[in-house]
């Protein structure tokens, strides 16, 4: 069996227009909010530098009949740790750990895209959208358990997105679709499924358990530093891999591996690391900082 060996030198890391002129002078304006928005600055507590829930067009809006109800809000007093359990109907899940956090928040935006001429609808579908958000006890500790539904007859237009914040988080479940998923410095074992959106998985904690994500019609980021561990199992169908490892010892072990296919470990770990996606790409990186990156990430 052919064995790849790759060791890091740098060891681990510390007048009325007309309807045609005023589509164009929309689409223009929209385009240069993109544009903006991709070199945007520095993420707060509340603005967080992923995909939002607005296309960001306004043309895209309209045509969607985009529609946000109320947010909701729930607050756990406390900065222990806690596990995070999420099922969503659909939507985008934001979890993010920071100790400068003094207690654990969770919010809920519902969102209805009926499409166009379909407003009312749509309107009427963000009541409908409901959370139930629960602190129960967990496998170490508190866990946060989140539910959202909906009784709204055309579901598959309803979105809940759901964002976490809490000063640590370790152990992570997400259940989800038409939405993007990311996971900032979180710890633990991490499982995670969802369709038509991107999972960014960003954190400098060592992730040294288990790891499961899957995806449909939509990239994976897996950001780490050098410390943590894993014995990888990736897989794409209509993407590829990229892989840029600066810190650990990342060995190659499948002399079939391709570049849609490949099984390697980190640091001779032997904790399951399963990635799979289909019409997407994997990306993985060992660096010194792993969540220092844009909106947009297009190699490791």
């Amino acid at each position: 069996m052919r064995v790849i060996e790759y060791e890091s030198p740098r060891g681990r890391a510390p007048a009325p227009r007309s309807c045609c002129a005023t589509f164009r002078a929309a689409l223009i304006g929209s385009l240069a909010v993109v544009a903006l928005a991709s070199v945007g600055g520095c993420a707060t507590r509340n603005q967080l530098d992923f995909v939002p829930a607005r296309s960001g067009s306004p043309i895209g809006d309209f045509l969607s009949a985009y529609v946000e109800g109320e947010q909701q809000e729930w607050t756990f007093e406390g900065a222990e740790i806690v596990e995070v359990d999420v099922e969503s109907v659909n939507g985008d899940v934001i979890i993010v750990a920071d100790p400068r956090y003094k207690n654990t928040r969770v919010t809920m935006l519902p969102q209805a895209v009926n499409g166009y001429e379909r407003g009312d609808e749509a309107k009427a579908a963000v009541t409908r959208v409901t959370a139930q958000v629960d602190k129960v006890p967990g496998d170490l500790g508190p866990r946060i358990e989140v539910r959202t539904s909906t009784t709204d007859p055309e579901p598959y237009y309803i979105r809940a997105h759901v964002t976490i914040e809490a000063p640590s988080i370790e152990g992570v479940r997400v259940r989800t679709s038409r939405g993007n998923v990311m996971l900032k410095n979180v710890a633990g074992a991490i499982d995670v499924s969802t369709t038509g959106g991107n999972v960014r998985l960003m954190t400098p904690q060592p992730l040294v358990k288990p790891v499961t994500i899957v995806n449909k019609d939509g990239d994976i980021d897996y950001r780490v530093r050098g410390e943590s561990t894993g014995y990888f199992d990736m897989a794409t169908v209509g993407g590829i891999i990229k892989l840029r490892c600066r810190y650990g010892r990342w060995i190659a072990v499948d002399p079939g591996n391709t570049q849609d296919r490949m099984v390697a470990s980190l640091n001779g770990g032997e904790n399951p690391v399963v990635l799979r996606t289909v019409d997407g790409d994997i990306r993985v990186a060992v660096v010194s900082n792993p969540m220092e990156v844009g909106l947009f990430i297009v190699d490791p």
